[in-house]
């Protein structure tokens, strides 16, 4: 089956839309030819998709208008495929509609629900409490929607990695942590002292802060860096709190049981984390003009208080299914197309 995914990453937007693709990709690729088409990447990205096997077509420039940039995607195709993978938020219907000359199937992934899509299939991982609903005049009445962490994009490290000894903070604000909310981080379990337990720093690829942050804290050695690192599940197996951003994020350390303290660093991350937060399953801290003195407060409350973390992270373990979704959504994406019938 060829499969095409279309989606973008960089430190403004950051990689998360670009993260659960390669996550499905991986899950996919086996007897399939799949061809992500970007925009113009950081080269540690573009390097991470060619590094798993997948073929990149990069896109000159960045075109606003939906129509022009699919006929852009068309003459980029060959041959006509089986699927297209659309995870973006500025791509909607008009996009995937003229795409479909080439296009077999669409499978859209979003979180916005904001727009209009043309899609055959439609992914959305959010835990809302309306999230039945929040679809229902977006996408044609034939759609099959994927809502809820029971769809949760999982790599297959996450399945295989056993426990661990509990006793570290794992600080990731995403792939690119534009902020620089690592530094705010830093500094605040830097002042706790011996409080603060050892440290795992997550920096994505397109992090643009990372030689002056590893220059700043250079000389406190409970600090480890972990670049571009593709273990995540094995730090948040030893992780006995996560800080660190919403968005996909939030079921990694969910299923993995990390209690977890959130700042939101999108606007499309407030509603889920204000959610999962009023669930207590996690610790909403505010949004990325938190101080470090706020951060300092919060995490000296925790490692204070560890019985509030052991909540937090059986309230967070309990709104994800034993086996989440890679396999779920794999098998929605092979009835789609007719794969194997």
């Amino acid at each position: 089956m060829k499969v095409v995914i279309r989606a973008d990453a960089s430190t403004s937007i950051g990689t998360g839309h670009l993260m659960r693709c390669l996550a499905l990709a991986k899950a996919l690729s086996a007897d399939n030819q799949i061809t992500f088409i970007c925009n113009q990447l950081e080269s540690a990205l573009a390097a991470t998709i060619r590094h798993q096997g997948f073929q990149l077509h990069m896109l000159l420039e960045s075109l606003a208008d939906e129509t022009l940039q699919a006929k852009r995607c068309l003459d980029l195709l060959t041959d006509d495929v089986e699927l297209l993978i659309v995870d973006h938020y500025q791509l909607g219907a008009s996009f995937c509609r003229t795409m479909r000359q080439k296009c077999q199937r669409v499978m859209v992934i979003d979180d916005l629900a904001d727009r209009t899509h043309d899609c055959d299939l439609l992914l959305d991982q959010n835990f809302l409490p309306d999230m039945q609903q929040r679809y229902k005049h977006l996408v044609p009445v034939s759609c099959r929607c994927l809502l809820g962490p029971r769809f949760v994009l999982l790599r297959q490290e996450f399945y295989q990695e056993p426990a661990r000894q509990r006793d570290r903070l794992l600080v990731f604000f995403g792939g690119a942590d534009e902020k620089n909310l690592t530094r705010r981080a830093l500094l605040a379990a830097q002042e706790l002292g011996e409080l603060a337990p050892a440290i795992d720093v997550v920096l994505g690829a397109a992090n643009p802060w990372i030689s002056e942050l590893s220059l700043e804290f250079a000389n406190i050695p409970r600090i480890s860096w972990h670049i571009n690192c593709s273990y995540m599940a094995r730090l948040m197996a030893r992780a006995s709190l996560s800080l660190g951003a919403g968005g996909g994020t939030h079921w990694e350390r969910a299923f993995m049981g990390v209690p977890s303290f959130v700042i939101t660093v999108a606007e499309n991350q407030r509603a889920t984390t204000a959610y999962l937060a009023e669930l207590g399953a996690c610790r909403w801290l505010g949004d990325d003009t938190i101080s470090t003195a706020d951060i300092k407060a919060a995490l000296a409350t925790a490692f204070n208080a560890p019985q509030e973390l052991s909540i937090l992270a059986a309230n967070a373990r309990k709104i994800m299914p034993a086996v989440a979704g890679s396999s779920s959504v794999i098998d929605a994406i092979y009835e789609t197309v007719g794969y194997g019938t």
